[in-house]
């Protein structure tokens, strides 16, 4: 009986032995798959960070690249269709496109004023981001004029004396607000003078000038361009022409050559009498031939620039089917 007993105890024990067994196996395994799950999420997440920012990135440029597009690609509203997509470009781990969008009237090449909403896609393995940004035309007019602030509205700026002399805004003009008078001219050679080095090439120039003279009778004013070179010092006249106490213009054409590398290149201006006060207004010096002309060109307006609600991540939930997580 006795041993009936004892078998039957330590059968309790070793039953009771395995249950603990047992339990830290299942705790043991499932800790173990805890840790692995885990470390599988914050691997996970840390690519998926990546990706989208490898993403974020490339739609940036996505957006770039279609405003080169409307920049460089005269024909853009008749080539490209309002609300599609252009073919993905890969590069690198990822791939790009972009669409334009009509947001008035849905179609591009009806009106060459409407503003357009391009839209910037990319994808980096699972990471997908959408930005758009909305780009206006703007009228832009292209001077030939050679000469800074040839009607003096922004005061004296590019203007300099040549010789002693005084340069200040004056009431009389032929047009805007105000002209440039020189004034307390040490002789007759002094007036005004700009620095042209950096835009005069050779060729033939057309140069002109508004001016009023101080003086009680007839004067000469002339237009001059003193030339600095590897080869020595030369003047070209420009423009010659009698003044007086009324507004009057001078103009010339002339040939604007050297031999040499240019060192500095200035238009002066001067009288042939005496050192009288004068005044100059609305003053062109251009290649001959040329004239102002007007182009549109797109411009993005930062205000409007933001992130599509379909930018997302593409996620595998292990049952064969992409899940879209909005990002």
């Amino acid at each position: 009986m006795m041993r009936r007993m004892s078998w039957t105890v330590r059968s309790r024990r070793r039953g009771s032995a395995y249950l603990l067994v047992l339990a830290v196996t299942v705790l043991v395994t499932a800790t173990g798959i805890g840790t692995l799950l885990v470390q599988r999420i914050r691997t996970r997440t840390a690519v998926w960070s990546a990706d989208g920012q490898r993403a974020s990135a490339m739609a940036a440029s996505a957006v770039e690249m279609a405003a080169y597009q409307l920049a460089n690609r005269a024909s853009w509203r008749t080539g490209f269709t309002s609300g599609s997509w252009t073919t993905a470009v890969s590069i690198g781990e990822g791939s790009l496109s972009f669409k334009l969008v009509d947001e008035v009237d849905g179609t591009l090449s009806d009106d060459s004023t409407e503003p357009v909403r391009v839209y910037g896609r990319a994808q980096v393995g699972s990471a997908v981001r959408v930005f758009s940004v909305v780009a206006r035309p703007r009228a832009v007019t292209s001077d030939p004029n050679l000469l800074l602030n040839s009607g003096f509205e922004d005061k004296v700026n590019g203007w300099e004396a040549y010789g002693k002399a005084t340069l200040e805004l004056d009431a009389s003009k032929v047009a805007g607000a105000s002209s440039l008078r020189a004034k307390s001219r040490e002789s007759a050679t002094t007036g005004p003078s700009q620095d042209v080095t950096a835009s005069v090439s050779k060729g033939t120039m057309t140069t002109s000038v508004w001016c009023y003279s101080d003086r009680s009778s007839a004067e000469t004013l002339q237009v001059l361009l003193e030339l600095e070179t590897t080869g020595g010092t030369s003047t070209i006249t420009l423009a010659t022409g009698t003044v007086n106490r009324s507004w009057r213009q001078v103009s010339g054409t002339a040939s604007v050559t050297w031999s040499g590398r240019l060192n500095r290149a200035v238009l002066r201006m001067r009288t042939v009498s005496d050192k009288a006060d004068f005044l100059i207004d609305e003053v062109r010096f251009q290649p001959f031939g040329s004239s102002a002309s007007t182009t549109t060109v797109m411009t993005f307006d930062p205000s409007t620039w933001r992130r599509e609600a379909d930018s997302a991540e593409l996620i595998d939930d292990g049952k064969g089917a992409i899940v879209v997580v909005p990002r």
